[in-house]
């Protein structure tokens, strides 16, 4: 008997969206995407989520997020990190048939933060062009690439030193419009 009201929740919500899908059957304007990318120099691959919003067929604006939490020990010694990156993409666009091509530039910022005695906080910036295409399976559907050339403001850690990096970054997306 509890498992019928939130059954009866989750079938409520997917008959309303489903039916708003169907309305906007040509209309993409809002999606949700993924990419796994190295986003700063000592942390491995994590997940970035990019919710790409069509503001017309000219013009796109893509805001990303992505976390990572890491920890490893080895006996007395035990380390912890974390990031949190938070960008942006500002792109126009070209549409032919089932194609979209676009291009632009990507901003945002890296909180990098780890723990081995103490904890260690420094905040990276990034900014860089963008160049990325993606092909359309179905109206709401998409599988596609990017090339990026991104320059990195590295910050500093308490105690230690700055710098810079200039680096590409290839991406293969895929993603999903409501």
């Amino acid at each position: 008997m509890k498992k019928i009201g939130p059954t009866l929740v989750l079938l409520t919500i997917f008959f309303i969206l489903s039916s708003f899908l169907q309305a906007q059957d040509e209309e993409r304007n809002f999606g949700i995407g993924v990419s796994l990318s190295k986003e700063a120099l000592w942390l491995e691959d994590f997940l970035i989520i990019y919710m790409p919003i069509d503001i017309s067929s000219k013009f796109r604006l893509e805001p990303e997020i992505g976390f990572l939490l890491q920890s490893e020990s080895a006996g007395i010694w035990e380390e912890t990190s974390i990031a949190l990156s938070v960008g942006l993409g500002i792109f126009a666009m070209k549409q032919k048939e089932k194609i979209n091509i676009y291009y632009g530039a990507r901003t945002g910022f890296i909180i990098d933060s780890y723990v081995i005695v103490t904890r260690r906080t420094r905040t990276d910036f990034y900014i860089g062009p963008a160049l990325g295409g993606e092909y359309f399976f179905s109206n709401h559907f998409s599988l596609g690439g990017e090339i990026q050339l991104s320059y990195a403001f590295i910050g500093i850690f308490e105690g230690g030193a700055n710098g810079s990096e200039m680096k590409t970054k290839p991406l293969v997306f895929v993603r999903w419009y409501f």
